[in-house]
C-alpha cells in the first residue's frame, strides 16, 4: 500500500517520468492482490470480541473503497494524496495493535506489539520517501510538506526506539543485519542536502535535478523494502506461534477433560466402596429368617401341637395315685372334665412343624 501511495504522489509531481504507467499498474496489481487475500483472511478470523469485530471491518471498508481513492488521486496534489493513503495505512496498522491487546499470551502480545511498532516505522519512512520524491520532482517544498517531512522523520525515530525496547532479542538482532548498507547511508545525505537546500530558499525551493531525485527514491526505496523484509519474517513467525498457541490450547482442552472424568470415576468409585462398606453390616445384625414360614394360629383353634401340658392333667394324674375313694366310673367322668376344661391333650394340632397352614375349622366344628 505505501509503494502504491509514493507512487500515485511522485506521478503526480513529475508525471510520468517520475513514475511510469506500467510501474503504476504493477503496484497497484500487487496491492489488488494482497487485498484479496485480505478478504478470505477476515472470512476465517474468529470474531470474539466487539473491538475485533470493528477492526476487521474497518480494514474491509479500506480495501473495499480501493478503487473511489484512485480515482479521487488522479485529481489531487502530492501532499492531499499522502494524507489520503495514509488514512489507509493507518487502519491497517491498527489491527496489529488490537491483536497485541488482546492476545493469549505475553509472547504473543509481545510479538504483535514489535510487529505494530515495525510496520510504523515502515509507514513513516514510506511518507518521508514520498515527501521528498515529490518535492525533487516539483522543484521546491509545499510549506505543509516541509512541515510533514520532518513529522515522518520524527515519527519513524520514534517507532523504531519503541521497536527496539518491545521486539526479542532475536527480532531485533534480525533488524539489524537487515535494516544496513550503503544504500541507508546515500539515502541520509541526500536528505539532509534537500532539506538544507528548501531552508536556505525562501520559496523552498529544492532544484537539484532529475538524477538527485532518482537517486533519492532509490536509496530510500531500500530502507523500505529492508524494514518491509522484517516485517514480513516476524508477521510469519507470529502467525505460526499462534497456531502453536492454538493447537496447543485445544490439547491442553482434551488432557484437562480426561483428567476430569478420571477424577469423577475414582470419586464415584469411592463413593460405591463406601455405600458397600456400610451396608454389609446392617445385612449380618438383621435376624435370619426362617426357611419354613408358619402362620399363627388364630385366636379360635384349640391348640398348637407344641403347646405344653397343663399342670392340671400332672394333678389329675397324682389324684390316681390316692387311694380310691371314688368307683372308677365316677373317676373317669372326672379326668374327661377335668381334661376337656383344660385342653389337654389336644383333639388336634392347629399347626404342624413342617405346614405352612393353619386349619381353617372354624370353633364350632372344632368342638366335640
Amino acid at each position: 500500500m505505501e509503494a502504491e501511495r509514493d507512487a500515485m504522489a511522485e506521478r503526480a509531481a513529475g508525471g510520468g517520468r517520475a513514475a511510469g504507467a506500467e510501474a503504476l499498474a504493477a503496484r497497484q496489481e500487487a496491492v489488488d492482490a494482497d487485498a484479496r487475500k485480505v478478504r478470505a483472511a477476515a472470512a476465517d478470523v474468529e470474531l470474539y470480541s466487539t473491538s475485533l469485530r470493528l477492526a476487521v471491518g474497518n480494514v474491509l471498508n479500506r480495501v473495499d473503497d480501493l478503487p473511489a481513492l484512485r480515482t479521487a488521486s488522479a485529481r489531487l496534489g502530492p501532499g492531499v494524496i499522502i494524507d489520503k493513503y495514509t488514512e489507509f495505512v493507518d487502519d491497517f496498522t491498527s489491527f496489529h495493535i488490537l491483536i497485541s491487546q488482546d492476545a493469549p499470551t505475553a509472547e504473543l502480545a509481545q510479538s504483535a506489539l514489535a510487529l505494530a511498532d515495525l510496520a510504523n516505522a515502515k509507514d513513516a519512512a514510506s511518507r518521508e520517501r514520498a515527501l521528498l520524491s515529490s518535492a525533487l520532482w516539483e522543484g521546491r517544498f509545499e510549506p505543509l510538506d516541509r512541515a510533514a517531512v520532518d513529522d515522518a522523520r520524527a515519527d519513524m525515530n520514534t517507532s523504531i526506539s519503541a521497536f527496539r525496547s518491545s521486539a526479542t532479542p532475536a527480532q531485533l538482532r534480525l533488524y539489524e543485519d537487515t535494516v544496513t548498507g550503503p544504500e541507508l547511508d546515500r539515502a541520509e545525505v541526500t536528505r539532509l542536502q534537500t532539506l538544507a537546500v528548501a531552508d536556505s530558499s525562501r520559496q523552498l525551493q529544492v532544484r537539484l535535478g532529475v538524477r538527485t531525485a532518482r537517486s533519492w527514491t532509490a536509496d530510500s526505496t531500500a530502507r523500505v523494502d529492508k524494514l518491509r523484509a522484517v516485517e514480513k519474517r516476524i508477521a510469519a513467525d507470529l502467525a505460526a506461534s499462534a497456531d502453536d498457541a492454538r493447537t496447543g490450547a485445544q490439547t491442553a482442552a482434551i488432557r484437562d477433560g480426561v483428567l476430569l472424568f478420571l477424577v469423577l470415576a475414582v470419586v464415584l468409585a469411592t463413593l460405591i466402596v463406601m455405600a458397600r462398606s456400610l451396608v454389609r453390616p446392617l445385612r449380618g445384625s438383621s435376624p435370619a429368617r426362617s426357611t419354613s414360614p408358619t402362620r399363627a394360629c388364630p385366636a379360635w383353634s384349640t391348640g398348637c401341637a407344641t403347646r405344653r401340658p397343663p399342670r392340671a392333667a400332672s394333678r389329675s394324674s397324682r389324684s390316681r395315685s390316692t387311694p380310691p375313694t371314688r368307683s372308677a366310673r365316677s373317676r373317669g367322668r372326672s379326668t374327661r372334665s377335668t381334661a376337656r376344661r383344660s385342653g389337654w391333650p389336644p383333639t388336634r394340632p392347629c399347626c404342624a412343624a413342617t405346614s405352612t397352614r393353619c386349619s381353617s375349622t372354624s370353633p364350632a366344628a372344632a368342638s366335640p
